[in-house]
C-alpha cells in the first residue's frame, strides 16, 4: 500500500495528477501547521526523524529521509510533507 502511496505522491509533482486527483504536497512544519489551523483537509503526513524532530498531536507517518528528499519539491527539504 504505501508503495501506491510514494508513487501518487511523485506524480503530484506534475500538474496534469495534481489536477486530477485535487491533492498537492505542502512542505514544512510552518506551512502543514497554518493548513491545519485553517482546517484544510491533510490526507497524509510524513516525516523523517532523521531530519526533524517529531512532536506535534497529530499523526504522522515516519519515513526515511530519502523518501523525503524524493517526494520534496525543494533542493533542501526540511523533513516533513503533507497531502
Amino acid at each position: 500500500m504505501w508503495l501506491f502511496i510514494l508513487h501518487q505522491l511523485e506524480q503530484l509533482k506534475q500538474k496534469k495528477y495534481r489536477d486530477e486527483y485535487k491533492e498537492f504536497v505542502i512542505e514544512g512544519i510552518k506551512t502543514i501547521k497554518e493548513a491545519i489551523e485553517y482546517q484544510q483537509e491533510i490526507i497524509h503526513i510524513l516525516y523523517s526523524p532523521e531530519m526533524i524532530e517529531y512532536n506535534m498531536s497529530f499523526k504522522a507517518q515516519e519515513v526515511t529521509k530519502e523518501i523525503i528528499a524524493k517526494i520534496a519539491d525543494t533542493s533542501t527539504p526540511q523533513g516533513i510533507i503533507a497531502v
